[in-house]
């Protein structure tokens, strides 16, 4: 039998920079999830092109030049939990069950740094942002979750919201209902850990979404009104403290995944859609710019799907807990009226 060769396209920005050795944690079609003894709370995952990187990940490609192999195979036929790992400058050299050792080249790749989110300096004498300014970000998100772009008619915002309400009736099956997301206390997202089935439960999604509406408005405080930007670190802060003492209910692949996300790390989907959310506040902020409002909105509609695109449902969790982590600091349920 010919052995596989895979090289990587683009490494997280957290990945090991020295050499260390570990084994597989778990193995699935497109991805392997390593624990290696330099992290030993996190996991790092090979994801296979064209699934995206994570700030701990590798994402890679097959290798078909001068060899015989031409379409990617299903990892589980080639690997299995346990299996020994060595991770080198150079290479990840994972055991196989049909190969004896697969090579993950990691020479010739780039380094994934998460995009940058701060609005820019030039444009922060202007009127700072207020809850409309939030309401509207979190309206076009749920109209983008529909398979419609949000467009303006008589300066209102419209489009469709079936998807967003066919999530909530999603989430309430589970026993996450409209009234827990909006009871804006720490505690009520904090609860949500754990709750849902797979390898992060729809709780755990929801509550990495709303830390990352957090980092963004507090990576943007001098940008926002000042209550709403003191709501932000506050309630930024209670939250991080609370979930890392609700860590225990909920998966090992989840909990290093809201780890990370206490620590404003996301994956890169969530990144580039919070860089799309930035765009448009900045519109908001001064619509005088030379920005084209059909060209953001598009933006973000491109944003808003390819998170959609993580896992089987996780995306959609994930833009719930966006959506009311906005409306969380607002303590207002108008993000979607």
């Amino acid at each position: 039998m010919i052995p596989y060769y895979f090289a990587a396209n683009s490494i997280g920005y957290l990945c090991p920079e020295t050499s260390t050795h570990g084994v597989i944690h778990s193995v699935f079609n497109h991805a392997i999830n390593l624990r290696l003894v330099t992290l030993p709370d996190r996991f790092v995952t090979i994801t296979l092109h064209p699934l995206p990187n994570l700030p701990l990940g590798v994402q890679c490609q097959l290798n078909s030049e001068g060899h015989n192999h031409t379409v990617s195979p299903n990892l589980m036929s080639l690997f299995s939990k346990g299996g020994s790992v060595i991770w080198t400058r150079k290479s990840i050299q994972i055991e196989s069950t049909l190969f004896g050792q697969i090579s993950f080249s990691l020479e010739n790749s780039k380094i994934w740094y998460k995009p940058i989110i701060n609005m820019r300096e030039s444009i922060v004498n202007h009127t700072q942002l207020n809850e409309q300014a939030l309401t509207f970000i979190t309206k076009a998100i749920a109209i983008c979750m529909s398979d419609k772009i949000p467009y303006y008619a008589k300066d209102k915002l419209t489009g469709k919201l079936n998807s967003f309400y066919q999530q909530m009736r999603y989430l309430a099956n589970l026993g996450i209902t409209f009234d827990t997301l909006k009871a804006c206390d720490v505690q009520s997202i904090s609860r949500l850990i754990g709750l849902g089935e797979g390898l992060t439960p729809s709780g755990d999604d929801i509550a990495c979404g709303v830390l990352a509406s957090l980092y963004l408005l507090t990576t943007n405080q001098s940008h926002f009104e000042i209550d709403l930007a003191n709501n932000a670190f506050r309630l930024q802060q209670a939250l991080r403290a609370e979930l890392g003492i609700q860590l225990h209910k909920t998966t090992a692949i989840s909990q290093s995944y809201l780890v990370q996300a206490i620590e404003s790390e996301f994956s890169e989907p969530v990144a580039l859609l919070l860089q799309a959310i930035t765009c448009l506040l900045e519109y908001k902020q001064n619509n005088e710019m030379n920005y084209s409002l059909d060209d953001l909105l598009s933006h973000l509609f491109d944003a808003v799907k390819k998170v959609q695109a993580i896992g089987s449902h996780s995306g959609n969790d994930i833009l719930t807990g966006i959506i009311h982590g906005f409306s969380f600091i607002t303590k207002t349920d108008q993000s979607i009226c």
